[in-house]
């Protein structure tokens, strides 16, 4: 072998040289930046993204932080509760970067005194009483599910900033300036409680979840999986073969998207954590057989010989069908999990290297002494190829019977993702999101962009009507609690304009020329930072109605995009043209694509891998039988969720293509153990104990180190990493229970099929070999043997 001839020449050498390597990737680490782009999960020629940010930019829409205020014992119409309001609102003007502070205490308030029309703050005065604030607010449709509930108990004043665009570090400054200006006033004193929410809130979240998650979860895993590697292989120096070239490894890997620029997010934060634990599952395989060799009596150096002799087709095999699969998450519409998929590939074909270079190496430098295995993990694989070689067609009918029962429960699922809830009761932000969206749901927006071809159309009185008849099908709707548009505010103008006239009830006015007046005497009174460039294009041709969503579900939002929009491309709306769009709808729709999208990647992973496997074991016959134990864990692992869950999301989406190369690995050992011992001679059922013998224990080490492994990314406070680690450790377990199980059973009764020049040759040398005589032949020579002798 090369890698072991070089490492027996010059392992110290060997060793340095890695160490280099490991050094210059390294120091890319302090280069690494972890961002909270909330656009991250959507590829730049996402059509939804491209046409949300039309909007953002016609509209000057910018990411906004919210605060809310709820009172405890009674409602907010108090003289210090509305005092403190103010004041919040007037100082929010001062926080960075901010740009419009909208409340209810500045809220444009629209009256007319004779033929002059006022239009002034909500609460112009700090000495207004309390019960005329609470008149004007209440009556005012604008305010009522947009700006306070309609118990009156809860309201938000909304920060929105500039320049700020999708960078981490300045969302931070803004919520940092706000939570700093909450403490600095006396809020329990008048009996309020805030809540923080919005763009900027999430941007900042997804930021510290992906600083939680590469803080907390990659020692954790280091953690977990080097104690469990010293108590299986009950040694500290081959524990430290199996921990050290992973971890190694998965630094470089990161260190390498430093140097490359690559950030960091949330979902991205843990692939050193899953780069170590898939090497540590695939070189168990090589320093168990060490182990192994050394009991058999070999020193450690011929022990590493005959190790790597017998192991390093297999590893490399399952290195590079894993890579594969993971590169396959290329396929998804989200750049994070084309990141993630392509840093895992790498980091694995790093370690595929390293170890073949480090292990060898360190076992000459510091030649560790043979232990005893445990019995316990060489007794279980064992009895339970007893039991396989037993009764070997009951088992695998009982095995691919529960398996697909239980898989069955996948057409339970449905695709659900809401970005607020990717975060967990841990984090404060979504503490606040759920008390929030209880009183005043402000979250599940859907924007509607609506144009006509001609400039000044806003003030058409024919569209105008047309936005009416819009804004009237749209409160129609399901699980719609406001709708904000233009034509109220034409409305109210009309009615105070036109008080005198008794027959005046709030209708339009039927001239243009008088739409255009109502339009430029509201802008040039209104006062500064009120202006109407987020409600109104700047050529007048177009406007947006935001629609509020309670229950903002995938399956909610999508049936009012879906309604929306067929009735805006109906003939009952000639004059005007949009769609449907949002922050909130745009991720709804995300996971759809990313469903179908990566369903293409999985099964292109899979034909590659099958094929790859075909090549690898010289047969077509062993790549079609290894198709079953590689489909069925994730249909398994599918239905469990959903019976148990019922929501997919962006996790659930990838994590097919996740685990594929990690199921193929078992697969690949079994079946290669099998194969040679095969060739070797063995019938069926001996080469099946054979096959547990030599790599049921390994297999087993393994799938234990990969669920433990991803039960702590199950821990994590971030929902999609949650996700991904608790369905990625369903499926190897599932995985782990079908090889043995089902995979084992179908060799032995398949192996006519899969080995039909062994059944060849055995008939041969039946024909060839002398006629041997039957019991019952023997039976009679002996009782005429007395009378021939007579005879």
């Amino acid at each position: 072998m090369f890698w072991d001839r070089f490492c027996e020449a010059r392992p110290r050498t060997v060793l340095f040289a890695c160490m280099v390597m490991f050094v210059l990737a390294a120091a890319g680490l302090p280069k690494l930046s972890i961002s909270g782009d909330s656009k991250a999960f959507f590829a730049e020629d996402n059509i939804n993204l491209v046409q949300f940010e039309a909007v953002e930019a016609e509209y000057a829409l910018t990411q906004g932080i919210g605060l809310a205020l709820h009172a405890e014992e009674g409602d907010l119409f108090t003289a210090e509760r509305l005092a403190v309001i103010r004041e919040l609102t007037e100082a929010a003007w001062k926080l960075p970067y901010a740009r419009r502070v909208s409340s209810i205490t500045n809220a444009p308030r629209i009256s007319s005194q004779g033929d002059e029309l006022i239009i002034e703050d909500m609460m112009e005065t700090a000495a207004l009483a309390p019960e005329l604030v609470r008149a004007r607010v209440m009556d005012d449709g604008l305010l009522v599910d947009r700006l306070i509930s309609p118990d009156g108990k809860t309201t938000i004043i909304i920060i929105i900033a500039e320049g700020i665009g999708e960078v981490s570090e300045r969302a931070d400054i803004v919520s940092r300036a706000l939570r700093e200006l909450i403490e600095g006033t006396d809020l329990e004193r008048v009996g309020l409680v805030p809540w923080y929410g919005g763009r900027l809130a999430i941007i900042d979240a997804l930021s510290k979840a992906g600083k939680r998650d590469l803080a907390t979860l990659l020692p954790i895993t280091v953690m977990v999986v080097g104690v469990l590697a010293f108590v299986i292989l009950r040694s500290v120096l081959f524990a430290v073969l199996l921990v050290l070239t992973p971890l190694l490894s998965a630094l470089a890997t990161l260190g390498l998207a430093g140097h490359f620029g690559v950030e960091i997010m949330a979902l991205t934060a843990n692939t050193p954590s899953i780069i170590l634990m898939l090497c540590v599952a695939g070189f168990s395989h090589l320093v168990m057989s060490i182990q192994d060799e050394q009991r058999a009596g070999h020193e450690p150096h011929q022990a590493m010989r005959r190790a790597l002799e017998s192991n390093v087709a297999p590893i490399s095999l399952t290195f590079v069908t894993t890579a594969l699969g993971f590169l396959m998450l290329n396929f998804a519409d989200a750049p994070p999990v084309n990141v993630l998929g392509s840093l895992v590939a790498l980091g694995g074909l790093i370690c595929l290297c390293l170890g073949f270079l480090v292990i060898p190496a360190l076992v000459r430098v510091l030649k560790p002494k043979p232990t005893q295995p445990r019995a316990f993990l060489s007794g279980l694989s064992m009895q339970v190829a007893a039991i396989v070689t037993a009764d070997t067609g009951r088992m695998a009918l009982s095995a691919g019977v529960i398996a697909l029962v239980v898989a069955s429960g996948s057409f339970l699922l449905k695709p659900d993702d809401y970005i607020p809830h990717f975060f967990d009761g841990s984090y404060e932000f979504r503490q606040h999101l759920d008390q929030w969206e209880e009183e005043l749901p402000a979250f599940g927006v859907v924007e509607f962009d609506l144009s006509h071809a001609n400039a000044e159309a806003i003030t058409d009185p024919a569209f105008v009507r047309e936005l009416e008849d819009f804004e009237r099908y749209l409160r129609t709707l399901p699980n719609i609690t406001h709708v904000y548009s233009i034509a109220e505010t034409f409305r109210r103008l009309h009615f105070h304009l036109n008080a005198e006239e008794s027959d005046n009830e709030e209708r339009l006015p039927q001239d243009g020329d008088a739409l255009a007046q109502y339009l430029l005497l509201y802008e040039m009174s209104l006062p500064f930072g009120q202006d109407l460039t987020d409600r109104v294009s700047m050529d007048k041709s177009g406007t947006r109605i935001s629609a509020v969503v309670r229950d903002p579900s995938n399956a909610n939002l999508n049936l009012v995009k879906r309604y929306a929009d067929s009735w805006l491309a109906d003939d009952r709306s000639p004059l005007i043209a949009g769609h449907a769009t949002g922050l909130s709808p745009i991720y709804a729709q995300l996971t759809l694509i990313n469903v179908r999208s990566m369903i293409g990647g999985t099964a292109m992973a899979l034909v590659l891998i099958s094929i790859i496997l075909v090549l690898a074991f010289r047969s077509v016959a062993y790549g079609l039988v290894s198709l079953v134990p590689n489909l069925l864990p994730g249909a398994f692992a599918f239905g469990f969720w959903g019976y148990t869950v019922g929501d997919v999301g962006i996790a659930s989406s990838i994590v097919g293509a996740v685990t594929l190369g990690i199921i193929v690995d078992d697969t690949i050992h079994m079946i290669w153990r099998y194969q040679e011992a095969r060739r070797l001679g063995q019938p069926p059922k001996q080469a099946t104990r054979s096959m547990f013998d030599h790599a049921g224990r390994p297999i087993l080490v393994s799938s234990i180190v990969l669920t433990l492994g991803y039960l702590v990314m199950a821990s994590s406070g971030f929902y999609v990493t949650a996700t991904l680690g608790m369905l990625s450790a369903v499926i190897i377990m599932s995985a782990l229970v079908l090889d043995w199980f089902l995979l084992a059973p179908l060799l032995i009764l398949l192996d006519p099929i899969l080995e039909p020049k062994r059944q060849l040759v055995k008939r041969d040398v039946r024909a060839k070999a002398p006629l041997q005589p039957s019991v019952a032949d023997v039976a009679l020579d002996t009782a005429q043997e007395p009378r021939r002798r007579q005879g």
